[in-house]
């Protein structure tokens, strides 16, 4: 089977198992346990095993197993989350609830959502967005403290296992350069993958869309000019985005 965001060489080598979850860990078919800090994939904060969602599935299943919202059909279960959802937020009058089966699939429906909008409004140019090349995180920071402890590594052990580690390494600073989680992450279909700021997404996949720009990141202690201020950074993403805007004409 196809595993996303997976190296050829991992995928040569097998995938990694897993065959049951107990709370915030999981276990291999060997036995070995595992700290799960992507909770899932980001969709798992309750854990594995709770019983309360194991009952609510379970008495779901034999009541109901699946049906759809198409054609002004919907389900309890389905009414009473999107009221959870919409008493939430203040401005509750206007909120309507549209469920997916993904992030990507979200993002999607958002493009989708405000060009129908600008087509009724009688905005049909209007078609462009505008994303983030990259976005904030401390892994960065981490992860130029790893390379240097695997350079470090390689430098001691260099006469003895100079071209497994050399590949390694390689494989390592191109993974971090091009996948690393400082790259802003939309989704992995057509529109959302175009929004997203990884390279490794676009690359050899004719992405992003034409309709896709992307103006700089505001990470100041990353990519801030020599001796410029937090404040001359700001000003200056700020007029490169407001250009950006005026050279594809406000109107699009």
């Amino acid at each position: 089977m196809l595993a996303p965001f997976t190296a050829g060489w991992q995928s040569d080598m097998g995938p990694l198992i897993i065959e049951k979850s107990e709370g915030s860990y999981v276990y291999d078919i060997h036995g070995k346990k595992y700290l799960d800090t992507l909770s899932g994939l980001w969709c798992n904060p309750l854990g594995g095993n709770e019983p309360r969602l194991v009952e609510a599935a379970n008495k779901q299943l034999n009541t109901l197993p699946f049906y759809h919202s198409f054609w002004n059909r919907t389900t309890k279960p389905s009414l009473n989350l999107a009221k959870e959802l919409i008493d939430l937020f203040t401005a509750n009058k206007m909120a309507k609830a549209f469920f997916t089966n993904s992030g990507s699939e979200a993002n999607d429906t958002q493009v989708k959502l405000v060009w129908y909008y600008n087509n009724a409004l009688g905005r049909p140019k209007k078609k462009k967005f505008i994303a983030q090349a990259k976005a904030y995180s401390d892994f960065s920071t981490h992860a130029l403290l790893l390379l240097l402890l695997l350079l470090l590594l390689l430098l001691l052990l260099l006469l003895l296992l100079f071209g497994c580690i050399l590949y390694i390494f390689l494989f390592g600073l191109h993974n971090i350069l091009h996948t690393s989680p400082l790259n802003r992450y939309h989704g992995a279909t057509f529109i959302s993958a175009s929004l997203s700021g990884i390279p490794a997404l676009h690359h050899k996949f004719d992405l992003p869309a034409s309709f896709v720009l992307h103006t700089d990141c505001p990470h100041y202690w990353r990519y801030h000019l020599l001796g410029e201020t937090e404040e001359e950074f700001s000003t200056r993403l700020a007029n490169n985005l407001e250009n950006l805007i005026l050279k594809e004409g406000p109107e699009t």
